[in-house]
């Protein structure tokens, strides 16, 4: 293996117990098959010595039989499976490392921000938090990668599983609402609504509605509860920015969370807007949504309506 190689390998062992004790029972095998044969030589290059075995096979002048007893049978099998479980092993961690990140959304101390992502799908990022959409996203795949605090409203896609990738575990899901807080030293998980499946090393937790999970960093500790609510709202009510959202999704949180009524006609509500209505009120928020929109306002009793 390379230097790189054998790092993310050590890293395995480390990190995921049960390759750890796969590991030290093929360790074993080879141990005691290294005891078999005590004065023979030692096996430097199990790959050449194959071939060679493989060549003098190929080259007998006259068909014959080959005995080989089972002690070198042994030998040769042990050897193979701790190279292809390494092999795996390595690869498996070095893929799972691998993100090629594209758009970047990060918000400062004082920004709680709704973002639209490519495929429909909605996410409130907490303050001085980040969240790395992988190049490919809505092309090959739905993955990102969050440091902070962020709530996620999933746009359902039955083939394509969305991701998001903290330190310390994997989200996946489908089509949902859920809420992730990250730190140095945890990441928790906290469903809303639908199901979510929580990936920790080798191990997966399936979390739904009203459940919420705490994964210490190490891995060490994995903690259920019930999800806090208030900390969804607490995001969710505090959040004045939105860059490049669909309309209908800006008139969703308007009414939900201002309960402020506004309708517009179908054709505009996948039209995408930046606005911050940070300290405005009613009146002033209409006023930025009839300008970005290029629309006049109607009202009709507590409803405001869009026209063009």
């Amino acid at each position: 293996m390379s230097e790189a190689e054998e790092q993310a390998f050590l890293q395995a062992v480390q990190s995921d117990p049960e390759f750890e004790r796969l590991f030290e029972d093929y360790r074993m095998i080879w141990n005691v098959s290294e005891t078999i044969y005590p004065n023979r030589e030692p096996i430097v290059d199990v790959n050449a010595q194959w071939a060679q075995f493989e060549h003098m096979t190929r080259e007998a002048k006259s068909p014959k039989v080959v005995k080989l007893s089972p002690r070198f049978w042994l030998t040769r099998v042990a050897a193979v499976v701790v190279l292809i479980l390494s092999a795996v092993f390595v690869y498996q961690q070095l893929n799972r490392d691998a993100f090629e990140t594209g758009l970047v959304y990060a918000t400062n101390a004082s920004d709680e921000t709704l973002y639209s992502l490519t495929d429909g799908s909605n996410v409130y990022v907490g303050t001085e938090s980040k969240l790395e959409v992988e190049d490919v996203y809505n092309r090959e795949n739905r993955r990102t990668r969050l440091h902070g605090n962020a709530f996620f409203v999933v746009k359902p896609d039955k083939d394509r599983v969305f991701e998001v990738v903290t330190d310390h575990l994997v989200t996946r899901v489908k089509g949902t609402t859920f809420l992730i807080r990250t730190s140095d030293h945890s990441t928790t998980v906290g469903v809303r609504t639908g199901v979510v499946e929580v990936l920790v090393g080798n191990q997966t937790e399936i979390l739904t509605a009203g459940q919420s999970i705490l994964v210490s960093a190490d891995g060490g500790m994995i903690k259920r509860s019930v999800l806090e609510e208030n900390d969804v709202l607490a995001l969710l009510d505090e959040t004045t920015h939105f860059e490049n959202v669909q309309l209908k999704s800006i008139l969703n949180h308007l009414k939900t969370h201002l309960n402020l009524i506004v309708q517009a006609p179908e054709a505009m509500m996948s039209n995408t807007y930046t606005m911050d209505i940070e300290g405005l009120n009613t009146k002033q928020i209409l006023e930025v949504l009839q300008l970005l929109t290029k629309s006049s306002i109607e009202q009709k009793g507590e409803i405001y309506i869009l026209k063009q």
